[in-house]
C-alpha cells in the first residue's frame, strides 16, 4: 500500500494518518468504498427532488419558470445560477428548455428554494410541498420547509465531500445517520422504487466489511470538516 504514498499527496495522507497512524492507506481505501456505496442513493434522491420541484414551480408559476430572471420571483443568488446555466447550455448548443435547465442546475440551486424568502412565493401555494413530498403522511415528514432545508444542506455537504474526494463525515451526523436520512426523503417522494434502489445500494456491505476490518465508522466520526 505504501507505494500509493507517491501519488497522493502528504496533506490528503496526513487527514488520514491522524484516524490511523499505522495503515493510513487503507483506511483511504476505505473510505473510498464508503463514498461509492453511497452514489445510488444520493443519485436518485437529486435527480427526484429536483423534477418534484420543478414539477411544483410549474403548479405555481406556470411551465415557464426558467424564463422568470424578467421578473422579482426569484432573488439575486437563484438568477445567478439560472444565468449560469443557461449560458453554460448555449454554450453546449443545448436547446433552452426546462429539461435542459434541470439537468445544468446544481443541487444548492434547488435546495435554495427551500430558504424561508420562499415560502410565500412557493411553498405556501396550496399543495406545493405535497407535490414534492407526496408521501409525507406514511413517512410522518414535517412539511416545515427550515427542517427540510437543513436535512438536504447535511446531505448536500456529503454530496459534494463524496464528488470532491474528501473524507465523508459530517459534524453531525454519522455516514449511517446520513444513509437513513437520505432513505427517510426517498420514501417521502418515491416509495414505489425504494426497495429497487436499495437493490443497487452497497452500503450495508461496505460499512459491515469496513467495520470487520478496521471500524471505519468509528474512525470517520473522529474526523471533523
Amino acid at each position: 500500500m505504501d507505494r500509493f504514498r507517491k501519488y497522493l499527496s502528504e496533506a490528503r495522507i496526513k487527514t488520514f494518518e491522524i484516524l490511523d497512524p499505522k495503515k493510513p492507506i487503507e483506511l483511504y481505501f476505505q473510505n473510498v468504498a464508503l463514498c461509492e456505496s453511497f452514489y445510488p442513493s444520493i443519485h436518485f434522491l437529486e435527480i427526484i427532488l429536483r423534477n418534484r420541484i420543478s414539477k411544483a414551480l410549474t403548479k405555481v408559476v406556470g411551465s415557464d419558470w426558467v424564463e422568470l430572471e424578467q421578473t422579482n420571483f426569484f432573488y439575486d443568488i437563484e438568477l445567478t445560477n439560472l444565468r449560469n446555466a443557461k449560458e453554460s447550455l448555449a454554450k453546449t448548443r443545448k436547446e433552452l428548455n426546462s429539461d435542459n435547465m434541470i439537468a445544468e442546475l446544481n443541487f444548492g440551486f434547488w435546495l435554495s428554494l427551500f430558504h424561508r424568502k420562499y415560502e410565500a412565493k412557493i411553498w405556501q401555494k396550496k399543495g406545493a410541498l405535497q407535490m414534492v413530498f407526496s408521501n409525507h403522511s406514511n413517512t410522518g415528514l414535517d412539511l416545515n420547509i427550515k427542517n427540510i432545508r437543513a436535512d438536504l444542506e447535511n446531505i448536500r455537504k456529503l454530496r459534494n465531500r463524496i464528488f470532491h474526494h474528501e473524507p465523508i463525515v459530517n459534524l453531525v451526523f454519522s455516514a449511517e445517520a446520513l444513509h437513513n436520512l437520505i432513505y427517510f426523503y426517498l420514501e417521502s417522494m418515491a416509495p414505489d422504487i425504494v426497495e429497487d434502489i436499495k437493490g443497487v445500494d452497497s452500503f450495508q456491505e461496505t460499512t459491515f466489511r469496513s467495520n470487520s476490518h478496521s471500524n471505519l465508522e468509528n474512525k470517520l466520526k473522529n474526523l471533523r470538516i
